[in-house]
């Protein structure tokens, strides 16, 4: 099972920084409608989800001003790992996360072992290599 989270913003998805567009003028970028106005406090919602060969789990949705710290994560979302998991794959399936600080804390990794999946951890996941979890092309698709 591959997992992930993802921010979402009343934006869309923009990023100025990668977004680019190539004109002759800048004139000629405006009419192609390559400005476009954002929020300068846009409302966010973070998800998590996982994904396998047999279908997604169900989503978990952070609350708003809430961390997304290991407590949340083991309370939240190793429960529909665990289920999830169990249901679309069966009982010994291996679960890939990220290198993210609740994803790596003692107490997460703990609460993995004790639930009896194996693990894909960071230290076998190339670092910066977010094209080899399929989610960031589920939850990336405009």
């Amino acid at each position: 099972m591959f997992s992930g989270e993802k921010w979402f913003d009343q934006d869309g998805q923009y990023n100025r920084q990668n977004d680019c567009v190539y004109a002759e003028s800048r004139e000629a970028a405006n009419e192609d409608f390559s400005t476009r106005p954002v929020n300068k406090f846009p409302f966010k919602v973070m998800l998590w989800a996982g994904i396998t060969f047999n279908g997604v789990t169900n989503i978990v949705i952070l609350p708003q001003k809430m961390p997304f710290d290991a407590d949340f994560y083991i309370e939240k979302v190793f429960p529909i790992v665990n289920r999830d998991g169990n249901r679309l794959i069966g009982p010994n399936f291996t679960f890939q996360q990220d290198g993210a600080k609740p994803h790596t804390s003692k107490a997460t990794i703990e609460a993995i072992k004790s639930m009896g999946f194996s693990l894909i951890g960071p230290d076998n996941w190339p670092p910066n290599s977010p094209d080899l979890n399929p989610l960031y092309y589920f939850f990336g698709t405009r």
